[in-house]
Parts: structure tokens; sequence; C-alpha cells
């Protein structure tokens, strides 16, 4: 038989040691798999254990018939889909009536012609093939159904966080054009420019920023995106971590001082295998995310150690720590935590994402220690320099 892949299980219950060796040589010889079994209660027990793909059925068996039998496959939740073809000498049109309300699908009356067996038993397991392959697929496109219901929560969730997110940047440039509108209506009405130019510069200088906070936004967006799908260009080259980690103290300036930041720069190179732009990201992301949740009195501190399997890069805060619950999504697309204990969300919820991505990108690893009440160390590891 070709209806499927692997040979198919046909169960047989006759209570007659000839019919029960007939037909099991019939089926062999077709390519079956084949259980015999003289009476109902054995049959039942044994198709409990391990369901067959079909079962050809006598009806007149002493202590349970066939049609006892029949009902029992049918009230159980395993066995209920297992088609069943009665093969008895009743003929009469009730008897035939009786098995097919019983749960049956097919009947054959006895004497019985081989060729009639088979022909029935295959156009049954092709009908269950088919049924099993419908039943897979529909199994996924309702994983598929899912899993876009999922991408369209991820895309609503996305455009809401951006909307929400970029609506500060935005009402603060928007009201700084209209204050320096005022301004420039004041100029040409005659106003002194040396008392308005050091409040237009700074005017021009929060626009800047709002502007810089937005084109952050749809760099980290767009960086995810492109690292999800392995699109983003990598240059990976031997890099000495300590000249990145100055790199990064000099863009982050006025926010890491001496009261607030601790790095002891190693004497000896430390050496490691990376993209240089994206470690330097990853680092200034894992500051900055540290200086946001620590709070007015933030204690940050970096440290790099060459272990055995290469560098790790370790940043450690004095906040509140991280709830339990929350550690467990906390590299999770547009997971936001409020790791401050004040309710605050600080960006777009994928820094931490990126730092994720952009490290597993580079064959290292990320992840992150926190209790809370005792502070945070997210710490990521890259591949050692490898030898010149």
């Amino acid at each position: 038989m070709n209806h499927q892949t692997d040979p198919a299980t046909v169960m047989i219950l006759d209570d007659t040691p000839a019919n029960l060796l007939l037909l099991e040589d019939i089926l062999t010889e077709s390519g079956c798999r084949v259980a015999a079994f003289p009476a109902g209660d054995l049959a039942l027990a044994a198709a409990r254990q391990s369901a067959p793909d079909l079962l050809l059925l006598d009806i007149m068996m002493p202590t349970m018939d066939g049609f006892e039998v029949c009902r029992r496959f049918k009230a159980d939740p395993v066995l209920k889909a297992v088609p069943i073809i009665f093969i008895s000498a009743l003929n009469q049109l009730a008897d035939k009536v009786a098995a097919f309300a019983a749960g049956g699908v097919d009947y054959v009356t006895k004497p019985f012609y081989p060729e009639e067996v088979l022909a029935r038993v295959t156009t049954q397991l092709n009908l269950l093939s088919q049924r099993r392959e419908l039943e897979r697929q529909r199994q996924e496109l309702a994983q598929a159904h899912a899993l876009l219901k999922d991408l369209e929560a991820q895309r609503d969730t996305m455009v809401h966080m951006m909307a929400h997110d970029m609506k500060s940047p935005l009402t603060a440039i928007m009201l700084t054009i209209s204050i320096l509108q005022q301004k420039m209506q004041l100029l040409a009405q005659g106003a002194p420019p040396d008392t308005l130019l050091p409040t237009a510069e700074r005017l021009l200088q929060g626009i800047e920023t709002g502007a810089q906070r937005l084109r952050d936004m749809v760099i980290a967006f767009t960086d995810v995106s492109r690292l999800e799908t392995a699109a983003m260009p990598l240059t990976l080259t031997n890099l000495d971590l300590r000249e990145l980690v100055g790199r990064v103290i000099e863009t982050l300036g006025p926010r890491l001082t001496e009261s607030n930041f601790t790095y002891a720069a190693p004497a000896n190179p430390v050496m490691a295998c990376g993209d240089a732009e994206l470690v330097v990201r990853i680092m200034q992301n894992l500051l900055d995310n540290a200086l946001n949740h620590a709070g007015r009195e933030a204690q940050v501190k970096l440290c790099l150690e060459t272990l055995n399997q290469g560098v790790q890069v370790r940043v450690s805060d004095n906040g509140r720590g991280i709830p339990a619950h929350a550690l467990r999504r906390i590299f999770e697309k547009f997971s936001q935590a409020d790791i401050s204990g004040e309710g605050r969300r600080h960006g777009t919820g994928l820094g931490l994402t990126f730092c994720k991505l952009a490290v597993e990108s580079q064959h290292g690893e990320i992840g992150v220690d926190s209790r809370e009440g005792e502070g945070s160390t997210f710490w990521f590891t890259l591949p050692p320099a490898s030898a010149d």
C-alpha cells in the first residue's frame, strides 16, 4: 500500500483462528503491520497502549460482541478516531445498520474475497492519511495565525511606543521653535540682539538635543531589525577594549563624573575579536542604562577582564535591582521593566535587545546578574583575539 510512508497498523479482532490467520496473511503481504486478537477485552487493552490505524472487527464473539467493542472504541478519547470495518457473516440490513450506528465506517460480509477486503482497507487507510494531512495543515495554519497575531501585536506595540516616545521630544522641539519665533519677533521689533543671542543659542541646543533623541530612536529600530535578519555588515577584527572604553567615556562626556563612575584601566592591552563600532555602542547602551536606572545617587562601575574563553565587559550599578519576573524578559524587544521603582520608562525598550543581538552576532554571550535592592551587573563576553 502506498497511502503513507510508514506501514499502517491494522488490528484484527475475530474469535475464529482461521479468519485471523487469513486476514493477517492478506494484510501482511500488502505491507501492513498486523495485530490480531481473539477477544474484545484483549484488543481494547492493546489498543489503549498503542492505537492502531484501522480495526477489522467481527460481530459475533463471546463475552463482548463487535457492536460493544465498537462502542467502547468510540467512547475512548484516544481510540474514537480509529476507523472500524466490520467483517461478519451477518448479512441482514438491520445488522449493517446497527454496525454503522455503533460507529463503523464499512461492512464486509463473510465469506469475503481477499481483494475486496484489501480494497476496502486501502480506501479507509487512504482516507485516514488524508484526514491526518488535513489536520497537520490545520495545525500549521493555526500556528501561522498565532505567529501573525503575535507579529501584529508586536507591530502595534512598536507603533504605540514609537508614538509615545517620540511625542516628548517632538513636543519639546515644537515648543522651543515657538519660543524661538517669539524671540525673532522681538528682534524684528528692535530688541537688542545681544540680549536675545544667548537665549537663542540655548533654544537651538534644545532643538538639536530633541532631534538627536528622535534620530537615536529611529536608528535603534532600524538596527534591531537589521541584526534580527542578519543584514547588518560586520567587520570583525582584533580590538584593544581599553581604547574602545576611552571612546565611550569621551562620548558620554559629562554624564560620567568622578562621583558616579568608576573605571580602572588595565595596564596591559585587553584584546578581543569583534566589530569596533558595535562594541562601542553596546558599552554606551549598558552605561546609559545603568545611569538611567540607578537614579540620582548612581554609582556605576565598568570592568574589563580577560577570561579563558575570551574577554568579559561588566557594567555594575547600585540601583534597585531587577525583579525576578522581569529578568526573564529583560533582553526581549520592547521589554521595559520598571527597575527604578518610580514607574519610569527609559527609551523604547530596544537598547538591551540591540545589545543582545549585537553581542550574539559577534559570537559572544550576554547576561545580567541582579537582585532587588542590590543593584545589577550587565555583562557580555567576546571571543579572544585571533592569532596573527
